[in-house]
């Protein structure tokens, strides 16, 4: 016993070390992660600012995001982190330090389900298990998302071989365990990152078929899979209804008016060496190839790889080299022979990377060459040893030449003194930066509101409104940032500050000189001017005479007007319309109108005196009924289970 207990705690702890050399740059510079002004900064780090700030002022978990946008849905974004429980982590930790740890968390626990799945399913001994690992743990995939910040993903790649190992189990055993854990595996992926899920979702009859060893099975393990199914659209509940519900009126939809598919490949070639080395596509590529591009396997790994494939099944082969195509095809985007096939496709269109599915391929050569080195072991072990080398070593090179690619700094940033001025003088006023010089990790720390902002999805209603309010032009397609990226490096925007005012913008910060006399020059901080709008209206005012409303209180979910009576009309709130939100005068329903300017109004008789308005979508109460009951209803089945046997 002893012995056994030793063994297995020799394994973690050797999983342990493998994970901390795969991010050893990072431990001795953490900026190589944290300080890249992208996903992390521009995203991930504002949000977890804006929910940790929510918490503590407001008591409460934000359903809106307030920050960007000039206010935007947060509980339907399928990014957002508010029901994914290791954030809490953030409460406890600096933000930087949280990122750090979870970073590390994920890449332990993707390593771990990794190692057993090769070492328990597969039957491999620990020394093929610890070469998968290190090849899954090494992927320069991986890699490219630390260096992109891409948090989801990174924190994806820690459940996608406990799915595997889960319904592995299932196919062969008809434990409940099996099925919860594979149910709470697909539910992490989905609150990491829902475009993998749904990639998992869409190939798991395949994985499902390819693991079913015993046909006879088939009957006993396919009422596990259901039973999964349903547990897992429980948990996840809370989180889909609302995004489902959300999803046809923003911007992704602009995708199927005018696709784009990334990357944009120059040939089939460069896929092809992308794919085994990018060191066959140029001598920089392990800096200077495109983010999605950057999807090598490892020339040895793959070498391994094959040995491995050659010695499965008839069966199984086939359906490897099958899926292979299909995955080469797809990934293959742009250069693709099927590439009109996939712009007819709304899946993939609105999946818009096409290199999003490569995360198969590296878990296939991930599998298949430990089962190669097996092989190759026991005929010649010596030769079997110097490849596991090689594999290692190319690998390694791969994934830290990528994590540290130099930092690049935009010089066109603001420096902190203009985020503590407008901190200390926009006081419920929203702020726009005409060059886009606001870090937005920055902007949500010091509390600032702005009217741009940066995110996969954005309300199309504010998108069209949007390029009125900041003085420019651009057609509707689809973009992360607004304004949109080409239009900041294009043209030097002269907003004017009667459609700034629309959306109570009271403070304008430009590099450049700004034309409109209603546009006060108030400030100058290095090269950065800040305007004071002198026409700037209130957040809630009566259409006419513009007349304010005493404003009670003011948080994410929840705005509380006072009036004295005196006056009804059509009450104007500069925050923009989106479905969910709901109104209360004098505890008395009322409707919520959208504006021909994408604000929300509401009609309000004589005599009213409090005015509420509220977020909750209706998906959202529904959602969380299902995902409470699933909990507490799978909870007691789990103790029942446990019970009885």
């Amino acid at each position: 016993m002893a012995k056994k207990q030793g063994a297995a705690l020799n394994k973690y702890a050797a999983i342990l070390i493998f994970t901390l050399i795969s991010i050893f740059p990072i431990i001795v510079y953490p900026e190589f992660y944290l300080g890249r002004q992208n996903d992390l900064n521009n995203f991930f780090s504002p949000l977890i600012i804006y929910v940790k700030n929510a918490l503590i002022n407001y008591h409460q978990l934000p359903l809106w995001n307030m920050g960007i946008f000039s206010g935007t849905p947060l509980v339907t974004d399928p990014q957002a982190p508010i029901f994914y429980l290791p954030n809490i982590l953030h409460l406890i930790l600096p933000s930087k330090s949280a990122f750090l740890f979870l970073a590390f968390f994920h890449l332990y626990l993707g390593a771990l389900g990794i190692y057993f799945y090769l070492n328990k399913n597969l039957k491999l001994n620990s020394h093929s298990s610890y070469l998968g690992t290190a090849i899954y743990l090494f992927s320069p995939r991986l890699a490219a998302y630390f260096e992109a910040g891409h948090v989801g993903l990174i924190y994806s790649w820690a459940y996608l071989p406990w799915v595997l190992l889960f319904l592995g189990k299932i196919v062969n055993k008809k434990k409940f365990a099996n099925t919860l854990g594979l149910s709470i595996s697909m539910a992490a992926l989905f609150f990491t990152h829902t475009p993998t899920f749904y990639l998992v979702a869409l190939i798991f009859p395949i994985l499902y078929l390819m693991l079913l060893k015993n046909p006879g099975h088939f009957r006993k393990s396919i009422s596990k899979i259901l039973a999964g199914v349903i547990i897992t659209f429980g948990l996840i509940a809370v989180s889909f209804l609302p995004q489902l519900a959300w999803q046809g009126t923003t911007t992704r939809q602009f995708l199927l008016q005018k696709p784009e598919i990334f990357p944009v490949w120059h040939s089939k070639w460069e896929f092809i060496q992308a794919a085994i080395n990018p060191f066959f596509v140029g001598l920089n590529a392990v800096w200077d190839l495109d983010t999605e591009k950057y999807i090598s396997l490892g020339m040895f790994s793959l070498a391994l790889a094959s040995v491995g494939l050659w010695n499965l099944k008839k069966k199984l082969t086939i359906s490897a080299l099958l899926a292979a195509v299909i995955i080469g095809l797809i990934a293959l985007g742009n250069a693709s022979p099927i590439y009109p096939l996939l712009l007819k496709s709304k899946f993939f269109v609105l999946l818009r990377v096409m290199t999003r599915v490569w995360f198969i391929p590296v878990i296939a050569v991930s599998v298949l060459a430990p089962q190669g080195f097996a092989v190759l072991y026991k005929k010649k072990p010596r030769l079997a040893s110097a490849v596991a080398v090689l594999v290692v070593a190319e690998s390694l090179l791969l994934f830290w030449g990528r994590m540290v690619k130099p930092i690049r700094i935009d010089p066109g940033k603001a420096p902190d003194a203009v985020y503590a001025y407008l901190h200390e003088s926009a006081k419920n006023e929203r702020v726009f930066c005409t060059t886009k010089c606001l870090n937005y990790d920055k902007a949500a720390f010091y509390q600032l509101e702005l009217i741009e902002g940066y995110g996969t999805l954005a309300q199309k209603n504010y998108y069209q409104r949007a390029k009125v309010t900041m003085g420019t032009f651009w057609h509707n397609k689809y973009d992360l940032s607004i304004p949109p990226s080409w239009i900041t490096y294009s043209e030097k925007l002269d907003p004017q500050a009667i459609y700034l005012a629309q959306y109570s913008v009271g403070y304008v910060v430009s590099p450049h000189p700004l034309s409109d006399e209603n546009l006060l020059l108030v400030q100058e901080i290095g090269n950065f001017k800040i305007y004071k709008n002198i026409l700037n209206k209130p957040r809630a005012y009566f259409a006419g005479d513009g007349s304010p409303l005493n404003s009670v209180y003011l948080s994410p979910n929840k705005l509380i007007y006072q009036t004295d009576g005196s006056k009804a009309g059509k009450l104007i709130l500069s925050e923009v319309f989106s479905p969910g939100w709901h109104a209360k005068i004098d505890g008395k329903q009322a409707k919520i109108s959208e504006t021909e300017i994408a604000q929300r109004s509401l009609d309000v008789p004589k005599d009213s005196k409090i005015i509420e308005i509220y977020y909750l979508p209706r998906e959202l109460v529904w959602g969380l009924a299902i995902t409470a009951f699933t909990i507490i209803f799978t909870a007691s089945y789990a103790i029942y289970k446990k019970i009885k046997h």
